[in-house]
């Protein structure tokens, strides 16, 4: 009788190792699948977008600061539109030639989204702007669908007086909010970056299996939030000229990451209701191997 107890007792501990890390009863965690770009095939939701009330005048800016030549901007003309479903254009042409999303005129706060139908992991974002980049802007990302989110990183050129952080260019850890004006700065007027990289490579190689990592680089929703346009000295927005000057316009989004699985998977399917019909899309559910289950392979 004491056997039998101790021998299920065993049973039971391992049946706990395993919930806890598939590794120590499945075998060595050898298999990888392949990152992707996880805008691929997924809507990018935009808070503000041009031409959705009637046709709107925009105008280039000049290095010099001056306007350069106008056009208009009408989301019902697909000739002159500029809505947030460009941002997934993976045209290879010159950027000048490619289509972008564009806002509304001098609006300071707006928004670009990234809903997931599941949580993955996310690697680094690069979002290449048409116009001057946002002077103030912060990345954030939730894990529960959009009901909370958490800030990634702030970005402004005086960060101490927007987010009482000092003006810093690399993190001490991987969790750690800082602040920078890497990205901030009002050139160029086209072609210029946002970037932020969850895993930095200032902190060397870091496992994926950490606890704190899996829970830093995990999300649902990604959202880049603009706060305040970059603007010429002296330009005032209130001047109905100057004001079609001013907006936030973006040729691509790129946000790298992938299905993870525990290294007890090398493919992933896609989630019920979810369309694939788009090459490169990332999909979400793991085809578990190394007789593993769970909606990550984490159990045996």
């Amino acid at each position: 009788m004491e056997d039998r107890s101790r021998s299920g007792a065993l049973v039971a501990l391992g049946l706990v190792a395993c919930i806890f890390s598939s590794l120590f009863c499945c075998g060595l965690a050898g298999n990888e699948v392949d990152s992707g770009d996880l805008a691929i095939g997924r809507e990018v939701v935009a808070s503000s977008t041009c031409g959705l009330s009637g046709p709107q005048e925009f105008c280039r800016l000049l290095q010099s600061g001056m306007t350069g030549d106008c056009f208009l901007c009408d989301a019902g003309d697909p000739e002159n539109s500029h809505n947030s479903s460009a941002l997934n254009d993976r045209d290879s042409s010159t950027l000048e030639n490619r289509t972008w999303w564009q806002s509304e005129n001098a609006i300071d706060e707006v928004s670009l989204q990234l809903n997931l139908e599941a949580e993955f992991y996310f690697s680094y974002f690069v979002l290449t702007f048409r116009s001057s980049r946002p002077a103030v802007a912060v990345v954030e990302r939730s894990r529960n669908f959009g009901q909370t989110y958490e800030e990634y990183q702030f970005y402004s050129d005086d960060c101490a007086g927007d987010f009482g952080l000092p003006d810093r260019s690399t993190r001490n850890s991987i969790d750690e909010v800082i602040c920078t004006s890497e990205f901030s700065d009002l050139q160029p007027l086209t072609g210029g970056e946002l970037i932020y990289r969850a895993i930095p490579p200032s902190l060397g190689f870091m496992n994926p299996n950490d606890p704190l990592v899996a829970s830093h680089v995990a999300i649902t929703n990604l959202r880049i939030h603009f706060l305040r346009l970059n603007t010429f000295p002296g330009d005032d927005l209130s001047d109905p000229d100057t004001r079609r000057n001013y907006y936030y316009a973006a040729y691509g989004l790129v946000v790298r990451g992938l299905c993870f699985c525990n290294g007890h998977a090398s493919t992933c399917d896609p989630a019920p209701g979810v369309n694939t019909t788009q090459p490169g899309m990332v999909n979400s559910v793991c085809r578990c191997a190394d007789n593993t289950m769970g909606e990550r392979c984490e159990l045996c």
